[in-house]
């Protein structure tokens, strides 16, 4: 009896101790486990704040290689801008050059045109030179319509007999022929040379005006040069210039003259004195020695005279249109 209850007692400490160990096993595997899940997932998580800076890294990297470029960019063109600003270089023109010399056609010095027609009192006198800085919008009409006559080129104007512009003079106060000579100057599409004088043509009024032994009547986007039997008194106010320089800085061209205004009204209407001025506003007069006119005046007083500089703008259509005039030297 003693016998099977030691046996008993030994049976069930191996089963105990069976058990423990089992339990102990058990317990083991879960630590291992538990200790891998919790080094794998620390190593992702490693892995994955690795790559968030990475990519933080890369993104930093590229926004400043980015901005590099860009202020690389930047830098090009400014580069580019001072070299082609550097490359625009103003350059001397030749003074007989017929570029010049046609430019220069465009400036009026005062009314020298064959018929003269700013002569009349109480009409403003006519000049881009002035005391004053003269654009399109500063010129009155005369200025204007004078301008155009002289610049239309002279074997563009047509002559007609008076008998096919009948109707023309009967309108305008010709009633006889006998007081018209027989031909007649028409200048036609006038407003195509207003444009290509000034780039433009509005604000022009073409109106008639009376000249030295001749009418200017407009009709039909012409003007007719009407001459009567007989002349004029001449014209008694006119101008000498003399062109010192002229240079190109890219699409603008400059013209630089000395000017000499003169007025004989006095000494031809009254035997009294000839006026000079540096204006055509005559608001300054010069007190010459000279009485007598003549065309070295200018030269011989070129260091008491103003100097003046005429602007042109090349166009769209490649004309050189007049821009302005204005005294730079006093």
């Amino acid at each position: 009896m003693e016998e099977k209850q030691k046996k008993k007692t030994i049976e069930l400490s191996v089963g105990t101790a069976t058990c423990l160990v089992i339990i102990i096993l058990v317990l083991v595997l879960l630590i291992i486990a538990g200790m891998y899940i919790w080094f794998h997932k620390k190593a992702n998580t490693e892995q994955d704040a690795t790559i968030v800076d990475i990519t933080s890294d890369n993104s930093e990297g590229e926004t400043n290689s980015f901005a590099q470029k860009e202020n690389n960019n930047v830098r090009n063109i400014t580069n580019q801008k001072e070299t082609t600003s550097e490359t625009v270089k103003t350059i001397k023109l030749d003074l007989t050059s017929e570029l010049v010399q046609d430019l220069y056609k465009k400036v009026l010095k005062y009314d020298n045109t064959e018929e003269s027609f700013a002569w009349q009192e109480g009409v403003e006198k006519v000049s881009f030179y002035k005391d004053h800085k003269t654009t399109y919008e500063t010129l009155n009409n005369m200025e204007k319509v004078i301008t155009v006559l002289k610049n239309y080129d002279p074997d563009r104007v047509k002559m007609v007999n008076k008998t096919e512009v009948k109707d023309l003079l009967e309108n305008r106060g010709f009633s006889n022929s006998y007081e018209v000579i027989e031909q007649i100057k028409v200048y036609e599409n006038i407003e195509e040379i207003a444009k290509q004088v000034f780039g433009r043509s509005d604000g022009i009024l073409w109106e008639s005006y009376k000249g030295l032994g001749c009418n200017l009547e407009y009709a039909n986007g012409n003007y007719y040069v009407i001459e009567t039997p007989g002349g004029g008194m001449g014209a008694t106010e006119f101008a000498y210039t003399e062109l010192q320089s002229a240079e190109q800085t890219g699409d603008m061209i400059y013209l630089y003259d000395t000017f000499l205004w003169v007025n004989e009204k006095e000494s031809m209407l009254n035997n009294g004195k000839t006026k000079f001025y540096t204006t055509s506003s005559e608001t300054e007069e010069m007190n010459l020695e000279d009485t007598v006119v003549s065309d070295d005046l200018i030269q011989k007083y070129a260091n008491r005279l103003k100097t003046y500089q005429h602007v042109f703008q090349k166009s769209a259509d490649g004309q050189y249109e007049w821009v302005s005039t204005e005294i730079i030297k006093k």
